[in-house]
């Protein structure tokens, strides 16, 4: 059960970046989609829209497993580290 829990969540947090990135394409925004979609999350949240428990695990699961998404970058980084002194 905690695994649909935290996969709905995710997705959620998915959702408002999708969004996110469709506004940010359709209305021609030099601002990233990103952005946007951090800015309607908390949008939601301050109008209790989407609830904090709706979104917590998911975030919280996310932030702990970020450091994933940076070793490919940094292999790549030692990898090239003469080419970019």
């Amino acid at each position: 059960m905690k695994w649909w829990k935290l996969s709905g969540q995710i997705l959620l947090l998915f959702c408002f970046a999708w969004t996110g990135e469709w506004i940010a394409k359709q209305a021609h925004l030099p601002v990233p989609g990103s952005i946007i979609g951090i800015f309607l999350l908390l949008i939601s949240l301050k109008f209790n829209l989407v609830k904090k428990e709706w979104v917590q695990d998911g975030a919280d699961f996310l932030l702990k497993e970020l450091i994933l998404f940076f070793i490919p970058s940094a292999v790549a980084v030692i990898r090239y580290k003469d080419t970019l002194s």
